[in-house]
């Protein structure tokens, strides 16, 4: 597999853009509330996301199709995360 310069560059982008989303989960799942986050803005960057999962296969850039498998990997687990701890303080709620 060789990797051409503009996938490599792509792929950069796609790592860090996933790196900077998953910063911001972070912050939200410990400050355990939302200030300033645009649900436009997740829906897109979601959805571009799965395009990219189609998209780049399509062009053979792998290292920007792995990029974009890693955001939405972590997305998912993310937004599972935030699922399980709702959960547990309905639980919690119940119970008092």
């Amino acid at each position: 597999m060789i990797v051409q310069i503009p996938d490599a560059v792509n792929g950069a982008f796609e790592f860090l853009g996933g790196a900077s989303v998953w910063m911001h989960v972070r912050t939200i799942m410990c400050d355990k509330q939302s200030r300033g986050v645009s649900p436009f803005a997740t829906a897109f960057f979601t959805l571009w996301g799965f395009w990219n999962l189609y998209y780049y296969p399509s062009l053979a850039q792998w290292a920007s199709f792995a990029g974009g498998e890693a955001d939405k990997d972590r997305a998912h687990e993310a937004e599972q995360n935030e699922l399980d701890r709702k959960h547990k303080e309905k639980l919690a709620a119940a119970s008092t």
